[in-house]
């Protein structure tokens, strides 16, 4: 058994603008490092910053401009665009302390250069109020599945990869501005990565803190 640890810091600036059903989105990513502790290689260097823009509709968000949008893997902009998924997941119109609901959806992105396409299933709970800094939020949580599948190359090898798993999620909403102050998420997967013939298995926990720059 071994552990190998891989932190990423990002700073984002998303843009909104909402035409009716449809939200057009502007990402730009300034800063991305990444720390490993153990056996982990070296992090290829990112040219930055970063831009995607993307169109959220009422079920779905798809990428327009960028490698997601070209059919290309690129770690960096999955990683982005998983948190506009997470950031912008839409509420219901109103909410009401213990009230749930459910949504699912189909995502394609990267994991360890290799393309996959993911199946999210979460569900939503409203839990009650909170105090975030100081500021009075709503709180809502979610509890997720995801099962996921990939096929690529790394060095000439034909890699298969998939994967499956639970996690959550907790939201911090402003009542006033009706934003997503803070974002707590974790996600358990085991992961079965095929090579020439030979499988090996892993597990990963993941962890994100989305916070919001005033």
């Amino acid at each position: 058994m071994r552990r190998e640890v891989s932190t990423n810091t990002t700073h984002e600036t998303i843009s909104l603008e909402i035409l009716g059903d449809t939200t057009r989105i502007l990402a730009i990513v300034d800063t991305f490092s990444t720390t490993s502790q153990g056996a982990i290689g070296p992090v290829s260097a990112v040219q930055l910053p970063v831009q995607l823009s993307a169109v959220l509709g009422r079920d779905s968000l798809v990428m327009i401009q960028g490698a997601a949008a070209s059919g290309l893997c690129s770690v960096l902009e999955s990683t982005v665009a998983t948190d506009l998924r997470n950031l912008l997941s839409r509420f219901p119109d109103s909410l009401l302390i213990g009230q749930t609901w459910k949504d699912s959806a189909d995502v394609s992105g990267c994991q360890a250069g290799i393309p996959m396409k993911s199946r999210y299933v979460r569900t939503f709970r409203v839990v009650g109020e909170a105090k975030q800094d100081s500021l009075p939020v709503l709180v809502v949580q979610r509890a997720d599945s995801v099962s996921a599948h990939g096929e690529g190359s790394q060095q000439q090898h034909r890699v298969i990869l998939d994967a499956i798993g639970t996690g959550g999620a907790t939201y911090y909403l402003d009542f006033i501005r009706g934003q997503v102050v803070r974002l707590d998420l974790n996600q358990n997967s085991n992961l079965a990565i095929t090579a020439s013939g030979r499988t090996t298995r892993f597990r990963q926990n993941a962890r994100e803190d989305y916070i919001l720059v005033r």
